[in-house]
């Protein structure tokens, strides 16, 4: 895959990134620590703003892998082959060769990554307490506490029933049980990441219109890529 580095394999699946996740990821730390940090913990220096907003860009990478690792896991479980997993700018694909057997196995793929992102979630939330009744100072366990907030909001955002987040995948999983059809729940869970995706878009060019440029730009590219994904069917 061009533009991309390879990070390793874990039991024999290649874990690969895009060069764009990690630019992303740095400019979401740098924007903690340039621009939240210093309304919201004022008393932090730049060295500490800093590196709390790196460290949560981190955690915010790996917990990422993480959630796609638990899809690939349960995949393997299941007898199916997993071939890679890349991460990109907007999350992860796990790359499977061969269908599930069966609308059970189906819901149980795509309900792993969010439980998995809500045991991240609650882990680092518990960590945040324990260290704060430590007397660790604020930065570690704030550094914590954001670490959980990134994970819930993993969750929230792929909980969303549009194909081919997580939810979308539990819709397919439904409706394959209910039609017993798998191409026809998959091209129906589709239809419902592309309508949201234009749905995003015509948001994009209404924000323009207000004249809010860059969250126009957001939404639309956000729209594009949803839109792109869900028609390719992954």
């Amino acid at each position: 895959m061009k533009g991309s580095f390879a990070l390793g394999s874990i039991r024999g699946i290649q874990i690969k990134s895009d060069f764009g996740c990690v630019l992303v990821l740095g400019s979401f730390g740098a924007m903690l620590a340039a621009l939240y940090f210093p309304l919201a913990h004022p008393g932090w220096d730049p060295y500490i703003r800093w590196t709390v907003g790196m460290v949560i860009a981190l955690v915010l990478f790996i917990s990422v892998l993480v959630h796609e690792l638990s899809h690939s896991l349960v995949s393997c479980r299941f007898g199916l082959q997993v071939e890679r997993i890349s991460l990109f700018i907007f999350g992860g694909k796990t790359q499977i060769a061969g269908l599930p057997a069966r609308p059970a196995v189906d819901l149980q793929m795509a309900l792993s990554g969010p439980a998995v992102s809500l045991l991240l979630y609650l882990l680092l939330l518990l960590s945040a307490k324990i260290l704060g009744w430590l007397g660790v100072s604020e930065a570690v366990t704030m550094a914590c506490f954001y670490s959980a907030q990134v994970n819930i909001i993993l969750v929230l955002f792929n909980i969303v029933p549009i194909f081919p987040l997580d939810g979308g995948r539990v819709l397919r999983a439904i409706v394959w049980h209910v039609k017993g059809d798998f191409h026809s729940a998959t091209r129906l869970a589709a239809a419902t990441g592309n309508g949201f995706g234009w749905l995003m878009i015509l948001a994009g060019l209404y924000l323009i219109l207000a004249g809010d440029y860059l969250l126009a730009i957001w939404f639309a590219f956000n729209g594009w890529y949803i839109r792109r994904l869900a028609l390719s069917g992954h």
